[in-house]
């Protein structure tokens, strides 16, 4: 037997009229496939469903970011200060409404937050890029005068930064120090929310397999 695995055990192929006629019989009864449409021949739907604009995207994105600090804040806050003052006084189901709406709310807060950290730190860095630059010439001109006969570090970069505009660099580290901090307090105000919210949940559940819920 030969080794070819590909080899059929069967007689090898004799190419006769016989063949070739039966052949030709079974191709003549075959269903014919129609050929399937090239990419380009596809017809295109060209409804607004089917492709949306972009700009309707653009819009939608935009409304998460289009908000009232001050309103939102004031009522995260009073919603933190009901969960612990007016707890006897209002249903758990009520209090869950309330909550519920304040997380979506502080979720929604929470992302500018984070985007007005980045922008500040955007803002920061377009200025120091000026300043460093600035204090890189500074140090190789003293090094090409001789003053200056060690390696131009990144530390000592900075150094010269701070040493050139020292309360600016030192304004500009507080302000995104506090809102890097205020991002992460907001952060577990957030998670805190959250975990009110289950709390609550579980309270009207126990409340509606009781009977006990209003």
């Amino acid at each position: 037997m030969s080794d070819d695995p590909f080899e059929f055990p069967m007689a090898p192929y004799e190419d006769t009229i016989e063949g070739i006629e039966e052949a030709k019989r079974a191709f003549s009864t075959m269903e014919r496939v129609e050929p399937k449409p090239e990419l380009d021949d596809v017809p295109i739907d060209e409804s607004p469903r089917a492709t949306p604009q972009v700009h309707e995207f653009d819009r939608i994105v935009e409304s998460v970011f289009n908000i009232d600090y001050a309103g939102n804040w004031e009522r995260i806050l009073a919603a933190l200060k009901q969960g612990e003052d007016s707890r006897k006084s209002i249903s758990p189901r009520k209090q869950l409404q309330v909550i519920d709406e304040r997380c979506r709310e502080a979720h929604k807060f929470f992302v500018n937050m984070k985007l007005a950290l980045h922008e500040r730190r955007c803002e920061i860095e377009k200025v120091q890029a000026a300043m460093r630059l600035e204090a890189q010439h500074a140090l190789q001109s003293e090094k090409d005068a001789g003053t200056r006969t060690k390696t131009i570090t990144d530390a000592d970069v900075k150094a010269k930064m701070i040493d050139a505009h020292p309360d600016e660099i030192h304004s500009q580290e507080i302000s995104l120090k506090k809102l890097e901090l205020a991002v992460e307090h907001f952060e577990a105000m957030v998670k805190f929310m959250s975990q009110r919210s289950r709390s609550l949940q579980v309270e009207v559940a126990r409340g509606v397999s009781s009977g006990a819920d209003d």
